[in-house]
């Protein structure tokens, strides 16, 4: 059984064969920044190729890609179901102030 990996640029209509093989994993190396990419993947055997899997990009603003954040320490929800509140919503939290544990250095009186 090998994989086939697709890959197209975002508004393209025909996708490319970046790989066929036996690797269930593969990293794209011939992609440029900040170009975003929309990805396919089929299945191959003897009988042929399989139907692409659904799309999947390369887009910062998708929801799958906004946690974590690189660099990024420590998040905290400012907002939670146990807190009382209706629902999360990322839009409204991408908003709010990320907050942050104090660094171990700094003591009590210097943050007063």
């Amino acid at each position: 059984m090998n994989t086939g990996f697709y890959r197209r640029r975002k508004g393209e209509s025909n996708f490319q064969r970046i790989y066929r093989g036996p690797k269930r994993r593969f990293v794209d190396a011939g992609t440029a920044e900040p170009l975003i990419y929309e990805y396919q993947v089929t299945a191959v055997s003897d009988n042929g190729e399989s139907a692409p899997c659904p799309l999947r990009d390369t887009d910062p603003s998708r929801l799958i890609h906004w946690d974590p954040r690189p660099g990024e320490g420590f998040r905290r929800d400012t907002q939670s179901h146990e807190n009382g509140y209706p629902e999360y919503n990322h839009w409204i939290e991408e908003q709010m102030p990320i907050l942050r544990y104090p660094d171990s250095t700094e003591r009590e009186e210097d943050r007063a």
